[in-house]
């Protein structure tokens, strides 16, 4: 069944015309062949060709673009987070900024209303100090009245004088800016302001004598060396004040790097990424560190501040050495 296909086919191609031979040698069927499997060839290879040039110019740019359009989006959203997140901390910022300025001014009334008070409180003394000299001038009036008169006038004078002297510094001092340790007060100059003010008393001359204010000013000339008290030595002050600075700011650097580092870690473990600025740093620094800032300058602005209340003190040291040797005790 097998074999007779193939004798038949041996046979037709025994009995068959031999091919026809052109002048050059080649037969013309043969030439045909060949001319097609080059042609066959060329077509396979400017199809692959075209394919490459569709796979490169189409397919590669598409895949990238859709590609750089995701980066795009996850990079938008990071800087939709990066800048919420600043947005928050400078309001919180804001918030800090203008709860410092809310106490600053705070603090500003409250030694407005406690100078008013003391003023007020000094007012109330002078003036039951001088009730208290009239009705004693007016028990002893009758019986010894020559014997007390120069002490009751000695001690009208030393509460004037002290009141005056109180009036005078709270001038000098008003200028001064909080913690400024280069301007001091002159105690002298106010001490001869006081017995200018006392020479100009509409009092003068009926609850003190003129005399007495001249011996008041001869002791202020003779003692005038004891008034003078240089500014103090704020070197320590400053380095204790700087030393405290420096630690606030080393802690809030660790703060911001701890508050960065969990910020980080919490985008990663979201899948997004965060953008950390030099501006967002610097807001973080400003915010930790301004508190230690504060306390430091107050706690330099109070030793100042204590050092000039006790120069200013002096005065009324001197004024009381004088009244007491005068047996003019403050009553």
């Amino acid at each position: 069944m097998q074999r007779y296909p193939r004798e038949f086919a041996g046979r037709k191609r025994a009995h068959a015309a031999p091919p026809q031979i052109e002048g050059n040698g080649v037969a013309p069927i043969d030439r045909f062949g060949k001319w097609s499997q080059v042609i066959g060839l060329a077509i396979q290879l400017a199809t692959l060709a075209l394919l490459s040039w569709g796979y490169v110019y189409t397919v590669i740019p598409v895949f990238q673009k859709e590609l750089l359009a995701e980066q795009v989006a996850a990079l938008e959203m990071q800087k939709e987070k990066a800048f919420i997140e600043l947005s928050a901390q400078r309001r919180a910022a804001a918030v800090n900024a203008n709860l410092l300025q809310r106490q600053a001014a705070s603090l500003r009334d409250l030694a407005k209303r406690s100078n008013k008070l003391s003023l007020e409180a000094r007012t109330a003394i002078d003036a039951e100090r001088q009730a208290s000299l009239q009705a004693l001038l007016a028990r002893h009036e009758v019986n010894n009245l020559s014997e007390h008169q120069s002490q009751f006038q000695w001690m009208f004078l030393r509460t004037r004088a002290g009141l005056m002297e109180w009036v005078e510094s709270e001038k000098a001092g008003k200028d001064i800016p909080y913690g400024d340790y280069k301007t001091w007060p002159d105690n002298l100059k106010i001490s001869r302001q006081v017995v200018a003010d006392l020479r100009n008393d509409k009092r003068l001359g009926a609850d003190f004598t003129l005399a007495m204010v001249n011996q008041f000013a001869a002791y202020i000339e003779s003692h005038q060396d004891e008034f003078a008290c240089a500014p103090p030595d704020v070197t320590t002050w400053q380095s204790e004040r700087n030393k405290a600075i420096q630690a606030g700011e080393d802690a809030a650097r660790v703060k911001v790097q701890e508050e960065i580092d969990r910020q980080t870690r919490a985008a990663k473990a979201s899948g997004m990424g965060i953008l950390i600025t030099d501006e967002y740093r610097k807001s973080l620094f400003g915010m930790y560190s301004s508190g230690e800032r504060i306390a430091a300058e107050f706690e330099f602005s109070k030793k100042i501040a204590d050092a000039r209340s006790a120069c200013e003190a002096r005065t009324g040291v001197i004024f009381s050495q004088f009244f007491d040797a005068m047996k003019a005790p403050l009553q």
